[in-house]
C-alpha cells in the first residue's frame, strides 16, 4: 500500500511509522493530517490482514489439518516468505470468490 500510493514516500512512511502515532512525536515530525490519515488506512489495513489471517489458520486447525499439522504451517508461514505469499494469494482469491 506504502509503495503503491502517492501520498507518501517509503521514507517518510518509517519515519513517521517509527511515531506509533504518538502525538506529540507526529508534531516534532511535522505530519499533516492527511500523513496521519494515510498512516491510520495503513494500520486498518494491517488489522484487517491480521484478522484474515488468524481467521484462515484457526480454520485450517479446527477443520482441514489437525493442531500438530497446522504448529507446522503457522510456523512454516512465519519463516519462509514465499509461503507466506502464495498464502496471502489465497487469502485474496476466497475474499474474492475466485477459488473454485
Amino acid at each position: 500500500m506504502v509503495a503503491s500510493n502517492d501520498q507518501m514516500t517509503n521514507t517518510r512512511y518509517n519515519q513517521l511509522y517509527l511515531t506509533k502515532n504518538d502525538p506529540a512525536k507526529l508534531a516534532e515530525a511535522k505530519a499533516t493530517e492527511a500523513e496521519i490519515a494515510f498512516m491510520k488506512k495503513i494500520a486498518d489495513a494491517r488489522s484487517e490482514g491480521t484478522v484474515e489471517i488468524t481467521d484462515a489458520f484457526r480454520i485450517l486447525a479446527k477443520e482441514y489439518v489437525g493442531a500438530s499439522s497446522y504448529n507446522k504451517i503457522k510456523a512454516a508461514l512465519k519463516t519462509d516468505k514465499a509461503l507466506e505469499s502464495k498464502f496471502k494469494a489465497m487469502l485474496e482469491e476466497l475474499n474474492k470468490g475466485e477459488v473454485n
